[in-house]
């Protein structure tokens, strides 16, 4: 009988831990972007070729964030396409492509990818750099870009 009771034990012991690691569902692919440049920052974004542009403003040392719900079982969401001024004396808009990070909600800071905007010091000239997970990424797709027509 003891050996029974030590048995079953062990084994209610080893579930446990999966049940304690167990991650909240992935709901939202999410992008983080903290403006740390000398001015204000004009996002253009949209999610793919197709979709079609929005924007919204960061206020410097403020962050902003993008997100797209999740609408197949894969979990998957469309490239995040995003237009921002890099020249804060003038214009020149460069697109880039940001990747994102799931998450179990629309804007939390614990999940998703994050990036900021920073300034070269002495400068006019803005760049956009990971933070964090050190496996986010940022592809220049087009560096003689324009403002998008948003409606």
């Amino acid at each position: 009988m003891k050996a029974t009771y030590i048995l079953s034990l062990t084994v209610v012991l080893a579930l446990m831990p999966q049940a304690i690691q167990a991650q909240p569902p992935a709901l939202f692919a999410l992008t983080h972007i903290t403006n740390e440049s000398g001015a204000k920052a004009t996002i253009y974004y949209r999610w793919g070729t197709a979709g079609k542009w929005g924007k919204f403003v960061i206020d410097k040392g403020k962050r902003g964030y993008l997100n797209y719900a999740y609408d197949n079982a894969a979990k998957t969401s469309p490239d995040l396409y995003i237009r921002l001024d890099v020249d804060t004396d003038g214009v020149k808009i460069v697109e880039h492509v940001l990747s994102r990070g799931q998450s179990p909600d629309d804007n939390s800071v614990n999940h998703g990818h994050h990036f900021r905007i920073k300034q070269l010091a002495g400068t006019d000239t803005r760049f956009i750099e990971v933070i964090k997970p050190t496996n986010a990424k940022i592809r220049v797709t087009d560096a003689r870009s324009s403002v998008p027509s948003v409606p």
